[in-house]
């Protein structure tokens, strides 16, 4: 509290007295910073730093120069002001504690790719494992929790548990293919597997239908490469009916993709000005509001919001935090070949990523740079090995054949 009654708070004084642009001068000279000088008739109004004012009375007494404190600046001069109402201080000082401390409690329970399984069946199941409303968030083993519900709930393949604030997220993850056999299904029905790109088969595994291609054949796009119509054949080796199947299989092509990333030579970027600000913020709902001392009226600013606590009531967030704001200015730039180059080698490692994310093998790339009138091009395309297939209707003629007696 001493340092910041120092450095905190500031005094207006009021100017009296020939030396007073004299004080002026030495206060320059003794680098005791005064600002917001403005001439009042025969007076002059200056402010002063609290942690200077002993140093500059020895310069009113030096210059001769009468001083009176206009007004003081600074939460620290509110003090002896609130001792007559100490009690509503103190009320205030243990709603915040209240507040402080209800963030170190869950407020709220979310779920999260639940499909077959209810929120009442998990809710009941984690009030059975300890976890409600209102639990400690210390007290919480989300290791001990996810093991749980995988072991109480058969369809649940993941779970994840986090705390966002004082809500506790638990998603989860159900298994969207059982283990059960597949059906015979009814005429019409039957599916395959279609091709989505031209390329090469590098593997195939099939658990329900008919192949149609194998290992090294060359494929296009909309190829039939599994059936789902596996046909049942009579003593003399032709087909008498068919069994209609979902097709189902694994199937690995490789195929060559086109690769295309551009960047604008021109760039707009930001510069800071020096000046910054700092303040308390609260929040309702998506509703943010500033103190009013602590606003910036900036045109162009980075803003930083730090949550000191937040609560959820009746579904709404109320939080209570500080920001911290710097003002700056947007200028345009210009990449050169080399910004430009590690930007676009960047981009395309992330997308490369991605892919691979997805279970894409990347076998082989051939990408070059070149620079336009206006733009960077990375061009390109890139071996790969995916699952390039999609599921499909088998054609109306299938159905036309079993209708006639020749299938079901």
């Amino acid at each position: 509290m001493n340092s910041y009654f120092k450095n905190g708070c500031y005094l207006r004084l009021r100017l009296d007295g020939a030396g007073m642009e004299r004080f002026i001068t030495l206060c320059g000279n003794r680098h005791i910073p005064l600002w917001a000088i403005r001439a009042d008739g025969k007076f002059i109004e200056v402010n002063m730093h609290y942690r200077d004012w002993e140093q500059g009375k020895e310069l009113l007494l030096k210059t001769g120069t009468r001083a009176v404190i206009v007004k003081k600046h600074g939460l620290p001069f509110l003090l002896p002001s609130l001792k007559p109402r100490i009690l509503f201080f103190l009320g205030c000082m243990a709603a915040v504690g209240w507040l402080i401390y209800s963030t170190t409690l869950i407020w709220h329970i979310e779920f999260e790719g639940n499909y077959s399984i209810t929120e009442d069946q998990l809710t009941d199941f984690l009030v059975k494992q300890g976890v409600w409303v209102g639990i400690s968030k210390n007290s919480l083993d989300l290791e001990s929790l996810e093991k749980a519900l995988r072991e109480e709930f058969s369809l649940i393949t993941w779970t994840s548990g986090k705390i966002n604030g004082t809500v506790l997220e638990i998603s989860i993850k159900e298994n969207e293919r059982p283990n059960v056999i597949m059906p015979v299904m009814a005429a019409g029905e039957a599916t395959g597997l279609y091709a989505t790109a031209n390329g090469t088969v590098v593997s195939i595994y099939v658990r329900n239908g008919v192949a149609f291609v194998s290992k090294g054949d060359e494929v296009k796009k909309g190829d039939l490469l599994v059936d789902g119509r596996i046909p049942v054949l009579n003593e003399e080796g032709e087909t008498d009916h068919y069994l209609l199947y979902e097709a189902d299989a694994d199937i690995l092509i490789e195929t060559t993709i086109p690769v295309s990333l551009s960047l604008e030579e021109v760039y707009t970027a930001k510069e800071y000005s020096g000046r910054e600000s700092r303040g308390v913020y609260f929040s309702y709902g998506q509703t943010i509001y500033k103190f009013p001392w602590t606003a910036v009226s900036w045109k162009e600013k980075d803003q930083l919001f730090e949550p000191a606590f937040q609560i959820t009531v009746n579904g709404i967030q109320i939080g209570l935090g500080s920001f911290y704001a710097k003002e700056y200015q947007t200028i345009e730039k210009k990449y050169d070949q080399e910004e430009a180059e590690t930007l676009l080698y960047a981009e395309f490692e992330k997308n490369n990523t991605i892919l691979v994310e997805k279970g894409v093998q990347i076998i082989s790339e051939n990408v070059t740079i070149e620079k336009t009138e206006d733009f960077y091009l990375l061009r390109g395309g890139m071996t790969v090995r995916y699952a390039a297939v999609e599921t499909g209707e088998i054609a109306e003629e299938a159905a036309e054949e079993i209708d006639d007696g020749e299938g079901l």
